[in-house]
């Protein structure tokens, strides 16, 4: 029997699309730090979750926010290589240590998920769909880590009226995709009426987007991070 325990880290950056013209991107990535082991004869665990982020926190930070090509010893961006960066780091490496897996949670392609309402959290009927994009709030002050070039994997929930309607959800959704279309793997400074690239401000531009359609929104959501999320309402 092999016993594993996993505890996942964060982080969110940029990074230059191989092989285009310095053409810049960014995503959420996910760390999973894998320890493995026998429990401990009187504390019953493999590790203290309190040790794992001791030794992984920091070198997470120093990934979160960034521009990934601009790290030393990154040689390239790919997942792989950010996690032989990161095992490279880990000195020593504890007894308790088996792998890490580094995810880049990007997106491929444009889809659309149905949400029912949730009254508990006064959400409507709603449907939602994620894309993954690089910015920079370069309006900030120079020492806000969020003035520097990083992404984020977003989830965006946009709910209108009369959703179930087949001539509505087909005008929705084909607005969706042309939003899709213009944000993912973009940077979305460079987005006319994205500045600065807010999540508020991405609420704002996709309700006034959705009013010129024609169609009446009364939920748009953009969650920024797995923590972090913005709403607009007509209420």
């Amino acid at each position: 029997m092999n016993l594993r325990v996993i505890k996942s880290f964060y982080f969110e950056a940029a990074r230059r699309i191989p092989g285009s013209d310095n053409e810049i991107t960014g995503c959420s990535y996910r760390v999973d730090v894998i320890a493995a082991g026998s429990p401990h004869p009187v504390y019953g665990w493999i590790v203290d979750f309190g040790d794992i982020k001791a030794a992984l926190d920091p070198l997470v930070r120093h990934l979160d926010h960034s521009l990934l090509d601009d790290v030393p010893g990154l040689e390239n961006t790919a997942p792989e290589r950010i996690r032989a960066w990161l095992l490279d780091r880990i000195q020593p490496r504890p007894a308790w240590l088996e792998d890490i897996r580094v995810l880049a949670l990007t997106v491929d392609r444009f889809r659309l998920i149905d949400l029912p309402a949730s009254a508990g959290e006064h959400l409507p009927d709603r449907v939602a769909f994620h894309f993954a994009a690089a910015q920079a709030l370069d309006v900030l002050p120079a020492d806000h880590p969020c003035r520097n070039l990083h992404g984020h994997t977003y989830r965006v929930e946009a709910g209108v009226e009369q959703l179930r309607q087949p001539e509505t959800r087909a005008k929705l959704e084909s607005l969706l995709a042309d939003v899709f279309g213009q944000l993912n793997n973009a940077h979305l400074n460079q987005v006319p009426g994205l500045q600065p690239p807010t999540c508020e401000r991405m609420a704002d531009w996709l309700w006034r987007r959705l009013e010129n359609a024609g169609l009446r929104p009364n939920l748009v959501a953009i969650q920024e991070t797995h923590k972090n999320r913005c709403e607009c309402r007509g209420d």
